[in-house]
């Protein structure tokens, strides 16, 4: 056997075996993928009965009694049974983290304890879905306290679909001037990209057509980002001439007030 020969059968080895282990590895990181998911839904579970007892002390009818006892009670409990030290100001969420999960790290401390305050902000209590499910909606403990209000993130591409479908067409095109999605490529089934010449004239003129279902997402994405501002900034002028009107109303009324008694007085 020639040395080339023996390096070639070596080179087949090699990647056959490199083959085999990853075909392992992806069987393990699957099971391993499974554990970490059943992981997080059992510690949302916990944080869930733990934002339950914060619920029921917050909302009791006597809350700052209640408050006051179960203070007391965990001023007179050992330091090891309560975990970390809490002082005067340190607010009832994380007091209830550090009595359930022990001595963590402050970041992850930090991060279920704002996820607590969130959800009650939120009031997560009293909608349809449970902490659990709302956890899962939002995408995790990361992404509620990076979010600021544990709302679950808007799809955009969702909303572009939504507004769309209904809008006037700015113009309409012949079904055989549409290219479809090739044999290796996926179409979407509602919409496809449209590719506008811009003409050195100022005129514009549609050229060609891509029918893929990863770029049309990308515009729908980019469309919804748009329609989104745009009714967020007629939201706010809304609000703002709400507020306005309201101020200006009040104003009269306090002048009227005015004015009242220093007629009768003349």
């Amino acid at each position: 056997m020639t040395k080339t020969t023996q390096t070639a059968e070596l080179n087949i080895q090699i990647a056959t075996q490199a083959v085999a282990d990853l075909k392992n590895l992806r069987k393990q990181f699957k099971s391993a993928d499974n554990q970490l998911m059943s992981a997080h839904k059992a510690v949302y579970t916990v944080l869930s009965c733990a934002f339950d007892v914060l619920v029921s002390l917050k909302t009791a009818e006597e809350s700052k009694r209640v408050s006051d006892v179960f203070e007391q009670q965990l001023a007179d409990m050992k330091r090891d049974a309560k975990a970390k030290h809490a002082i005067a100001s340190t607010s009832i969420e994380l007091k209830v983290i550090r009595f359930v999960c022990g001595d963590l790290k402050q970041k992850r401390e930090n991060s279920y304890t704002r996820v607590l305050r969130i959800a009650f902000a939120e009031n997560i209590h009293n909608k349809d879905m449970n902490f659990v499910e709302w956890m899962l909606a939002a995408g995790g403990v990361e992404q509620v306290r990076r979010s600021g209000n544990g709302e679950v993130p808007k799809d955009f591409a969702e909303i572009a679909r939504n507004a769309l479908k209904s809008v006037t067409p700015l113009a309409s095109v012949a079904a055989a001037h549409i290219k479809h999605a090739g044999d290796n490529e996926t179409g979407d089934e509602e919409f496809c990209i449209a590719v506008v010449r811009k003409n050195s004239d100022g005129t514009f003129g549609m050229v060609a057509t891509v029918d893929n279902a990863a770029l049309t997402k990308q515009a729908l994405v980019r469309a919804g980002k748009g329609l989104a501002a745009e009714h967020d900034a007629v939201k706010a002028a809304d609000q703002a001439r709400e507020h306005e009107q309201a101020a200006s109303d009040a104003t009269r009324k306090l002048v009227a007030t005015v004015k009242t008694p220093q007629m009768e007085a003349a």
